[in-house]
């Protein structure tokens, strides 16, 4: 009965706002008072009393009936224009920052993400898993990594190839840590299968943050071409003048769910290597 109570209130305040209404009331009260007073006071014709006492109901009837409309139009224009504004910066924001708003992040981003791991409450029960074609891709992040890793955030990247020569690889291995790294071989996934294709083809690079109060996110590359790929975009264009440009990659969070049964799988081979 209680809660009907407060949601017909509630309901009501939204057409009629409680606190206008409650000061017009005490306005008419007290002008149709001293009306009232005075029509007693000075008018000595019963009949004539009578008329005006009427009268004064109805202007009083009238008056009250045409401010609440008012006040019931005025609180919906102002809604209605509230709503506006939302709706206007809501799409303003999303046309500004359209990128952001269907989850995609450059690189840059995702690393400065990645950063801000080891400043979490309990650092050392995050997670960042990679799953990536080329180990010597994940060498820009190392500052991150090396950040996070101090404070106990774990790390395990699973690859299929590595573009890392005896010394780079010492570097990235000081970076991750060894047991962190997991090569993937034919026994793991055959040469025919479409995850080393991709690697041959374009390469592909997915990382999952695994946070310690069990929320997870998920992203993969969207634009993972080597340089050596970037050819024109006009198909019949022969010419390279595309290779010499700098690109960053960018990358779009997949589902919590994908997110989720990939961390399995990796984990799976993390503790069966």
């Amino acid at each position: 009965m209680e809660n009907n109570l407060k949601k017909f209130f509630s309901d009501l305040n939204n057409i009629l706002p409680f606190s206008k209404v409650v000061g017009v009331l005490g306005s008419f009260f007290t002008i149709f008072s001293i009306i009232y007073v005075l029509i007693m006071t000075f008018c000595k014709d019963e009949n004539l009393k009578k008329i005006l006492i009427i009268i004064e109901i109805v202007i009083a009837i009238l008056s009250a009936f045409i401010v609440f409309f008012v006040l019931i139009i005025s609180k919906h224009n102002k809604d209605s224009k509230n709503n506006f504004t939302c709706c206007a910066l809501c799409l303003e924001n999303n046309v500004k920052d359209g990128f952001h708003q269907i989850g995609l992040v450059h690189l840059s981003e995702l690393i400065e993400m990645e950063g801000k791991m080891s400043s979490e409450k309990n650092p050392s029960e995050c997670k960042v898993i990679i799953y990536t074609s080329d180990l010597g891709t994940e060498i820009e992040a190392s500052e991150a990594v090396k950040k996070n890793r101090e404070v106990g955030v774990e790390y395990i990247v699973a690859y299929l190839g590595n573009s890392y020569d005896k010394s780079q690889m010492e570097e990235i291995t000081n970076c991750y840590g060894e047991k962190n790294l997991i090569q993937l071989s034919s026994k793991d996934y055959s040469e025919s299968s479409i995850d080393h294709l991709l690697a041959e083809q374009i390469g592909f690079d997915i990382t999952i943050y695994c946070y310690g109060n069990g929320d997870i996110k998920g992203y993969f590359a969207i634009d993972f071409v080597p340089e050596n790929k970037h050819d024109c975009p006009n198909i019949h264009c022969q010419n390279r003048c595309n290779r010499t440009m700098k690109r960053e990659p960018f990358y779009k969070e997949i589902s919590v769910e994908i997110s989720k049964a990939l961390q399995k799988e990796i984990l799976n081979l993390y503790n069966n290597q």
